[in-house]
């Protein structure tokens, strides 16, 4: 398998746009397009519904539409199935990872452990919410053993490893499947009636079969609680203690100083596999069928076509501040750590992109054979009057812009002509150590500024 880093540096994708990266330094707009990079590797899978980053950095991906079932890993450069031909026919339904890099995959045939090319069933049942590591070789799973009525009708268990032996603990029983997740303070949550449920992870890890288990039940009035204790649904506390519940439909939140819970609108969230996510940086996101929205309440921005998301199913946050988006066609990659601002020919650029420069708080660009600034809200390029050319920055955070055989014009940092030279044979300038300015072309010329226009020596010419 491939490194990391080999995988950072691997990613096979097509990009056909213009990126400004580094000298950029304000936000991503909301108008503006994404970067969202198309992973084109061979054999890659589409649809799938549970894409999963384990501690090295490598991509799992199951769950995936009819013609790409199975399981799949991704090295950097091409999908790879471990299991060809001989995954079971089963749902997944999630994946989680232990201190041996084997990768758990709860399903609808039951929970499985795929380590060194080998995949072993280690408990029978209908595990349709997930697995969730709570501790080192510790994971909650919800497990049916009936296939009337699974969803409702379930049991919480504990996966351990106790002797090199795994087995199953029954925690509680019935309970309806819904994801159980571990949040920073060492809790786990999970919806219930009430709002939602918290229990201990150092209690679960030492909780003993026939002992009871302390649940902590805080009450929260969304208007939809039913909603968000059943059908797989999951609840989050962040790291700034707000609490974040989404169902397949529904999303709401309530922080410390909200007080009541607050729903989203469906505008931000709708129909969806009922996942959240936290980034690094504390950005909340909620993928609904074919948008995804990102933010903290008050300031949320919705990735859609708009701007050029793709039909999103799912996303996850990778480890380098990335976001993996399963897609109806496949598997795409997010940025979002390059900041990499994003335009194309809908945001107004003429053609192919042959220079950009910023001056000021400017960004002017060459593109196609027209001479383009970057609106103020950057969300849209305008075309500028005059001649075009390949950009220079001139002096004073001036621009320079040799158009061959028609002038060399000098702009201010708003895109107005200050000053021109007559027609030259040029496509090229240079500032010299002392400041002047300087053309090339089929001569060179040193160009003086003299009120609105530019006075021309020539020094030297072509033979």
């Amino acid at each position: 398998m491939a490194s990391p880093a080999s995988k950072s540096a691997g990613y096979s994708v097509r990009l056909s746009y213009m990126c400004i990266l580094g000298m950029l330094s304000a936000g991503l707009a909301c108008a503006q397009q994404y970067p969202f990079l198309h992973i084109t590797a061979p054999n890659a899978p589409q649809g799938c519904m549970f894409p999963f980053e384990d501690r090295s950095g490598g991509l799992w991906l199951a769950g995936c539409e009819a013609g790409s079932e199975g399981f799949y890993y991704f090295d950097g450069s091409r999908f790879i199935e471990p299991l060809k031909d001989q995954f079971p026919k089963a749902i997944v339904r999630g994946l989680a990872e232990d201190t041996d890099g084997a990768i758990w995959i709860s399903s609808s045939g039951g929970i499985y452990r795929f380590h060194k090319g080998q995949l072993q069933k280690k408990f029978d049942g209908i595990s349709l919410a997930g697995i969730t590591q709570i501790a080192p070789d510790v994971f909650l799973a919800t497990l049916a053993q009936s296939s009337n009525d699974p969803l409702h009708h379930a049991a919480l268990i504990r996966i351990s490893r106790v002797q090199e032996e795994w087995k199953a603990d029954v925690i509680q029983e019935p309970v309806q499947q819904m994801q159980y997740r571990l949040d920073h303070t060492g809790h786990v949550l999970y919806g219930c009636i009430e709002g939602y449920c918290e229990l201990s992870a150092d209690e679960i890890v030492g909780w003993k079969p026939g002992l009871p288990l302390a649940i902590t039940r805080h009450p929260a009035q969304t208007g939809i609680n039913a909603a968000y204790a059943q059908d797989m649904s999951v609840v989050w506390r962040d790291r700034f203690g707000c609490i974040w519940w989404r169902g397949r439909t529904p999303a709401s939140y309530q922080c410390p100083s909200d007080p009541e819970p607050i729903n989203l609108p469906p505008s931000l969230a709708s129909l969806g596999s009922p996942s959240l996510f936290e980034m690094a940086d504390g950005t909340i996101g909620i993928s609904s069928y074919g948008k995804l929205t990102l933010g903290r309440p008050g300031n949320f921005r919705v990735l859609n076509g708009s701007n050029g998301c793709p039909n999103v199913i799912m996303a996850v946050p990778g480890k380098d501040a990335s976001l993996w988006i399963s897609t109806t066609s496949g598997l795409y990659v997010l940025p979002l750590h390059t900041k990499i601002e994003f335009w194309s020919a809908r945001d107004g650029l003429k053609g192919s992109v042959w220079t950009v420069l910023r001056t000021g708080n400017n960004v002017f660009a060459l593109a196609d054979v027209y001479n383009q600034i970057l609106d103020r809200d950057r969300s849209h390029w305008r075309i500028l009057p005059g001649p075009a050319g390949r950009l220079s920055p001139g002096p004073n955070n001036t621009v320079m812009v040799p158009a061959t055989n028609v002038a060399v014009i000098q702009m201010n940092s708003a895109g107005k002509i200050l000053r021109r030279s007559p027609p030259l044979p040029v496509w090229q300038l240079a500032r010299a150590a002392d400041g002047s300015e300087w053309a090339g072309g089929t001569g060179v010329y040193r160009l003086v500024p003299n009120g609105r226009d530019f006075r021309v020596q020539q020094k030297a010419t072509a033979q």
